[in-house]
Protein backbone atom coordinates (compact mmCIF):
# COMPACT_ATOMS: atom_id res chain seq x y z
CA UNK A 1 0.00 0.00 0.00
CA UNK A 2 1.43 3.19 -1.53
CA UNK A 3 1.63 6.39 1.32
CA UNK A 4 -1.45 8.06 -0.65
CA UNK A 5 -3.36 5.16 -0.10
CA UNK A 6 -2.65 4.61 3.42
CA UNK A 7 -3.19 8.45 4.08
CA UNK A 8 -6.46 8.31 1.78
CA UNK A 9 -7.58 4.98 4.17
CA UNK A 10 -7.14 6.17 7.43
CA UNK A 11 -9.04 9.69 6.79
CA UNK A 12 -11.78 7.65 5.48
CA UNK A 13 -11.50 5.56 8.60
CA UNK A 14 -11.47 8.95 10.89
CA UNK A 15 -14.75 10.16 9.46
CA UNK A 16 -16.51 7.36 9.20
CA UNK A 17 -15.68 6.64 12.70
CA UNK A 18 -16.80 10.39 14.14
CA UNK A 19 -19.86 10.23 11.88
CA UNK A 20 -20.91 6.70 13.59
CA UNK A 21 -19.95 7.88 17.22
CA UNK A 22 -21.96 11.25 16.56
CA UNK A 23 -25.00 9.65 15.48
CA UNK A 24 -24.77 6.80 18.35
CA UNK A 25 -24.53 9.97 21.03
CA UNK A 26 -27.40 11.48 19.33
CA UNK A 27 -29.99 8.75 19.26
CA UNK A 28 -28.74 8.42 22.89
CA UNK A 29 -29.84 12.00 23.71
CA UNK A 30 -33.53 11.25 21.67
CA UNK A 31 -33.84 8.02 23.80
CA UNK A 32 -32.76 9.73 27.54
CA UNK A 33 -34.98 12.96 26.72
CA UNK A 34 -37.55 10.81 26.44
CA UNK A 35 -37.18 8.52 29.43
CA UNK A 36 -38.63 10.93 32.22
CA UNK A 37 -39.97 14.78 32.85
CA UNK A 38 -37.04 16.80 32.61
CA UNK A 39 -36.42 20.58 31.38
CA UNK A 40 -35.49 20.99 27.76
CA UNK A 41 -34.01 23.91 26.17
CA UNK A 42 -33.70 25.37 22.31
CA UNK A 43 -31.23 28.24 21.92
CA UNK A 44 -30.82 30.11 18.49
CA UNK A 45 -28.13 32.52 18.17
CA UNK A 46 -25.41 34.25 16.22
CA UNK A 47 -21.49 34.78 16.49
CA UNK A 48 -18.42 36.72 16.18
CA UNK A 49 -15.66 37.42 15.01
CA UNK A 50 -15.55 34.12 12.38
CA UNK A 51 -11.98 32.81 13.59
CA UNK A 52 -11.03 31.73 9.82
CA UNK A 53 -11.91 34.79 8.34
CA UNK A 54 -10.13 36.91 11.07
CA UNK A 55 -7.32 34.06 10.45
CA UNK A 56 -6.68 35.37 6.60
CA UNK A 57 -7.00 38.89 7.99
CA UNK A 58 -3.75 38.36 10.41
CA UNK A 59 -1.95 36.55 7.87
CA UNK A 60 -1.35 39.84 6.17
CA UNK A 61 0.03 37.77 3.35
CA UNK A 62 -3.78 38.56 0.89
CA UNK A 63 -5.01 41.49 1.76
CA UNK A 64 -2.36 43.46 0.46
CA UNK A 65 -2.72 42.10 -3.35
CA UNK A 66 -5.39 43.44 -5.57
CA UNK A 67 -8.96 43.17 -5.59
CA UNK A 68 -8.16 41.89 -2.26
CA UNK A 69 -11.77 40.36 -0.44
CA UNK A 70 -13.12 38.52 2.45
CA UNK A 71 -16.47 37.62 3.05
CA UNK A 72 -18.75 35.29 4.92
CA UNK A 73 -21.90 34.54 7.04
CA UNK A 74 -22.36 33.13 10.09
CA UNK A 75 -21.21 31.31 12.55
CA UNK A 76 -24.79 30.36 13.39
CA UNK A 77 -26.02 28.10 16.22
CA UNK A 78 -28.35 25.91 17.16
CA UNK A 79 -28.69 24.28 20.22
CA UNK A 80 -30.87 21.78 21.86
CA UNK A 81 -30.32 20.30 25.46
CA UNK A 82 -32.07 18.85 28.15
CA UNK A 83 -31.32 18.52 32.09
CA UNK A 84 -32.11 15.31 33.54
CA UNK A 85 -30.82 17.07 36.94
CA UNK A 86 -29.81 20.83 38.02
CA UNK A 87 -26.32 20.95 37.41
CA UNK A 88 -26.06 18.68 34.12
CA UNK A 89 -27.17 19.11 30.65
CA UNK A 90 -26.75 16.85 27.50
CA UNK A 91 -27.73 18.05 24.37
CA UNK A 92 -26.88 19.00 20.59
CA UNK A 93 -25.24 21.93 18.91
CA UNK A 94 -25.60 22.33 14.96
CA UNK A 95 -22.83 25.26 14.39
CA UNK A 96 -22.82 26.80 10.56
CA UNK A 97 -20.61 29.03 8.60
CA UNK A 98 -19.35 29.89 5.57
CA UNK A 99 -16.71 32.43 3.90
CA UNK A 100 -14.79 33.10 0.36
CA UNK A 101 -11.39 35.35 0.33
CA UNK A 102 -10.64 36.01 -3.56
CA UNK A 103 -7.86 38.44 -4.23
CA UNK A 104 -5.31 38.89 -7.91
CA UNK A 105 -2.04 38.53 -8.97
CA UNK A 106 0.13 38.63 -11.60
CA UNK A 107 1.45 35.56 -13.48
CA UNK A 108 2.83 34.51 -16.92
CA UNK A 109 0.15 32.69 -19.43
CA UNK A 110 2.43 29.87 -20.28
CA UNK A 111 0.01 29.34 -23.53
CA UNK A 112 -0.38 33.31 -24.33
CA UNK A 113 3.42 33.82 -23.65
CA UNK A 114 2.49 37.15 -21.39
CA UNK A 115 1.64 38.44 -18.35
CA UNK A 116 -1.78 38.51 -17.03
CA UNK A 117 -3.67 38.94 -14.08
CA UNK A 118 -4.29 35.58 -12.01
CA UNK A 119 -7.90 35.78 -9.97
CA UNK A 120 -7.92 33.36 -6.84
CA UNK A 121 -10.94 32.79 -4.95
CA UNK A 122 -10.61 30.49 -1.47
CA UNK A 123 -14.25 29.21 -0.47
CA UNK A 124 -15.70 27.17 2.30
CA UNK A 125 -18.50 26.27 4.02
CA UNK A 126 -19.30 23.60 7.38
CA UNK A 127 -21.59 22.22 9.33
CA UNK A 128 -20.48 21.04 12.88
CA UNK A 129 -22.57 18.68 14.76
CA UNK A 130 -21.55 18.24 18.06
CA UNK A 131 -22.92 16.29 21.21
CA UNK A 132 -22.68 18.62 24.11
CA UNK A 133 -22.54 18.45 27.94
CA UNK A 134 -23.39 21.59 29.88
CA UNK A 135 -21.95 21.89 33.67
CA UNK A 136 -24.52 23.99 35.93
CA UNK A 137 -23.45 26.57 38.40
CA UNK A 138 -26.75 27.30 39.81
CA UNK A 139 -29.54 25.89 40.82
CA UNK A 140 -32.82 26.24 39.41
CA UNK A 141 -34.52 26.12 42.49
CA UNK A 142 -32.40 29.02 43.72
CA UNK A 143 -32.09 30.94 40.69
CA UNK A 144 -35.07 30.58 38.35
CA UNK A 145 -34.02 32.91 35.71
CA UNK A 146 -30.80 32.25 35.88
CA UNK A 147 -28.70 29.73 34.21
CA UNK A 148 -24.74 30.46 34.89
CA UNK A 149 -22.52 27.30 33.14
CA UNK A 150 -19.48 25.75 31.01
CA UNK A 151 -20.24 23.26 28.29
CA UNK A 152 -17.80 21.35 26.04
CA UNK A 153 -18.94 19.38 22.79
CA UNK A 154 -17.50 17.54 20.30
CA UNK A 155 -18.44 15.47 17.05
CA UNK A 156 -18.39 15.65 13.49
CA UNK A 157 -17.82 18.47 11.18
CA UNK A 158 -19.34 17.98 7.36
CA UNK A 159 -18.21 21.06 4.73
CA UNK A 160 -15.93 22.02 1.62
CA UNK A 161 -13.01 23.39 1.41
CA UNK A 162 -12.05 24.57 -2.41
CA UNK A 163 -8.99 26.67 -3.83
CA UNK A 164 -9.64 28.09 -7.62
CA UNK A 165 -7.57 30.06 -9.85
CA UNK A 166 -8.26 30.89 -13.45
CA UNK A 167 -4.50 29.88 -14.26
CA UNK A 168 -4.66 26.30 -12.95
CA UNK A 169 -0.92 26.47 -12.77
CA UNK A 170 -0.50 28.81 -10.25
CA UNK A 171 -3.45 27.66 -7.89
CA UNK A 172 -1.99 27.80 -4.04
CA UNK A 173 -1.63 24.64 -2.57
CA UNK A 174 -3.00 24.40 0.95
CA UNK A 175 -4.07 20.94 2.38
CA UNK A 176 -6.10 21.13 5.86
CA UNK A 177 -5.44 18.77 8.47
CA UNK A 178 -7.60 15.72 9.09
CA UNK A 179 -8.48 16.74 12.49
CA UNK A 180 -10.50 19.75 10.94
CA UNK A 181 -12.71 17.31 10.31
CA UNK A 182 -13.59 16.87 14.44
CA UNK A 183 -15.97 19.59 15.82
CA UNK A 184 -14.92 20.99 19.18
CA UNK A 185 -16.39 23.69 21.56
CA UNK A 186 -15.73 25.14 24.75
CA UNK A 187 -17.90 27.65 26.31
CA UNK A 188 -18.85 29.38 29.14
CA UNK A 189 -22.52 30.61 29.11
CA UNK A 190 -25.65 32.96 30.76
CA UNK A 191 -29.04 32.97 30.46
CA UNK A 192 -31.55 35.25 31.27
CA UNK A 193 -35.49 34.55 31.24
CA UNK A 194 -37.69 37.07 30.89
CA UNK A 195 -40.51 34.93 32.14
CA UNK A 196 -41.09 30.66 32.70
CA UNK A 197 -40.56 30.55 28.59
CA UNK A 198 -38.33 32.81 26.98
CA UNK A 199 -35.46 34.54 27.13
CA UNK A 200 -31.72 35.20 26.18
CA UNK A 201 -28.32 33.75 26.39
CA UNK A 202 -24.69 34.43 25.55
CA UNK A 203 -21.64 32.68 25.57
CA UNK A 204 -17.95 33.13 25.30
CA UNK A 205 -15.15 30.14 24.07
CA UNK A 206 -14.43 28.60 21.40
CA UNK A 207 -17.56 27.79 19.04
CA UNK A 208 -16.21 28.99 15.32
CA UNK A 209 -16.39 32.48 17.13
CA UNK A 210 -15.30 33.70 20.41
CA UNK A 211 -18.69 35.06 21.64
CA UNK A 212 -21.89 34.38 20.22
CA UNK A 213 -25.50 36.11 21.51
CA UNK A 214 -29.16 34.77 20.88
CA UNK A 215 -32.67 33.93 21.86
CA UNK A 216 -33.63 31.15 24.38
CA UNK A 217 -36.60 29.08 25.08
CA UNK A 218 -37.65 26.52 27.80
CA UNK A 219 -40.32 24.26 28.39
Amino acid sequence: MNTAMAKGWSLTLISNMLKRITLLLFLAIVHLSKAQDMQHIISVGAGGPSLPRQTFSRLNVFDSKPNYSNTGKGPFHLKYEFRPVWYLGIGLNLNYMDYKVSYSEDAIDTIQGKLVTNNIKISSWNLATNVRANIYFTNPENHENTDVYFGIGMGYRFGEFKVESELNQYKPKVELPSLLKLGLEATFGFRYYFNEHIGVYSELGLAKSVIQIGLTGRF
